[in-house]
């Protein structure tokens, strides 16, 4: 299902919040985002998750690029940037069919600052829920289909497949560059400064139980994410009042 970023990773007791830093254009934030859901799962543990703003290429134009010319500016200095990329992407390949993904290196690179723009706003009018299904078909629009992010259509598109949201209000905040602007500055300088992020992904979880925090930087197996649950669930116990003697 195209939702399980979602905050539907069921079971009763109380859940753990996820804040995921994290940009559409990152291969590894997907794959961190499948793991994460997945350890979750295997545990049982409901978790939400909430995305927080990052640019990994802040100058990158609106469309225009391949994200074949992308990489191989990225890799120009390494002695033969062309089976650097195709290294690259066989290796992305490999993960991403481990999480029952097919990577593409087709299609455009975008700017993901109007997507960030529209995720705050779905955040801030929808919560956190229809926000996690948004990145969710944003992500595997990008990369698997190669539809630039930067591109308003594509992002109203991934608007629509939530199911629910206001698609003119959504365009009026698009064509509108000064709306949820802040908050994505603020999102950023936030990561950066509070939270210590220099690169994405990264993990911030929250137990409302114990109040207790973890935080997890890059996309970790999922065994990883296992061993952070469980660390932060055992918490419970011990914060219970011990019985008296």
């Amino acid at each position: 299902s195209t939702q399980s970023t979602g905050s539907g990773v069921g079971g009763e007791m109380d859940g753990i919040s996820v804040l995921v830093v994290s940009d559409v254009i990152c291969p590894w934030c997907l794959l961190g985002i499948r793991r994460i859901t997945a350890a979750a799962r295997h545990l049982k543990v409901p978790i939400s998750l909430s995305f927080g703003p990052w640019q990994l290429a802040p100058t990158l134009p609106a469309s225009g690029i391949s994200k074949q010319a992308s990489y191989l500016a990225k890799f120009k200095r390494s002695r033969d940037p062309t089976s650097a990329v195709e290294r690259m992407a066989a290796a992305m390949s490999q993960l991403f069919r481990a999480e029952g993904l097919e990577y593409s290196l087709d299609g455009e690179i975008g700017n993901t600052w109007d997507a960030h723009r529209l995720s705050s706003w779905i955040l801030d009018k929808h919560g956190p829920e229809a926000q996690a299904q948004f990145m969710e078909h944003l992500f595997l629009q990008y990369q698997l289909e190669g539809l630039s992010p930067g591109v308003h259509a594509n992002l109203l598109t991934c608007a629509q497949e939530v199911g629910h949201l206001d698609i003119e209000r959504a365009a009026a905040v698009l064509a509108d560059a000064t709306a949820y602007e802040g908050n994505v500055r603020e999102g950023i300088e936030f990561a950066k400064r509070e939270l210590g992020v220099t690169g994405v992904p990264f993990f911030v979880l929250h137990d409302s139980v114990t109040n207790r925090s973890a935080r997890v930087p890059g996309a970790q197996e999922m065994s990883t994410f296992i061993l952070v649950l469980k660390q932060l669930l055992s918490k419970r116990d011990q914060s219970l009042p011990q019985p008296k003697m």
